[in-house]
């Protein structure tokens, strides 16, 4: 008689208790199937990391190139050479905001290699950095340099060298 009593006493909390504890288990996938979304990575670089320049160009010649399954943007994060540039947010084609000049480089430590930081930021809120150096070169030897055709002879600031005009913004311009 009173385990009877005690059964129709408890029954209501033991009916509680258990769908509690179901519901427990739902939440801790030990039930009802729900899916989860795979986890956001971030946006993967696969531009170049350096640019060689002519100088008297505001184009570099260098877009920023990164690919995510989401939508990507692109900014300047940072760089000892940062406020030189501007970024299209949307196509990554970097820019020098002033012509540079290779006699009087504007960047922080004067040798004409500019440093900039990009970041691409996909639409979650993923980011990837990529550093990206930008040399400012001086056309000594300008033979070609309006037909973009043979050599130039230009000055890297260091051992003036001969260099392919395919090979320089300014000249024809691919990213290095």
């Amino acid at each position: 008689m009173v385990s009877s009593c005690l059964i129709r006493r408890f029954s209501p909390f033991l009916m509680v208790f258990l769908a509690l504890f179901v519901l427990m288990l739902q939440g801790c996938g030990g039930g009802g199937g729900g899916s989860s979304a795979p986890p956001n990575s971030a946006p993967v670089f696969s531009s170049g990391t350096a640019i060689k320049v002519v100088q008297g160009n505001i184009a570099t010649g260098y877009t920023a190139v990164a690919t995510d399954t989401d939508a990507i943007t692109y900014n300047l994060s940072g760089g000892t050479d940062q406020t030189a540039f501007s970024i299209d947010s949307v196509t990554g084609m970097l820019s020098f905001k002033m012509i540079p000049g290779f006699d009087a480089p504007s960047d922080i430590n004067e040798d004409n290699n500019y440093v900039v930081e990009i970041t691409a930021s996909d639409s979650k809120g993923a980011s990837s950095v990529q550093t990206v150096t930008i040399t400012v070169l001086a056309v000594v030897d300008p033979a070609g340099y309006y037909t973009n055709t043979g050599d130039a002879s230009v000055d890297d600031g260091v051992s003036g060298t001969i260099a392919n005009l395919n090979d320089l913004q300014g000249l024809g311009g691919v990213n290095n």
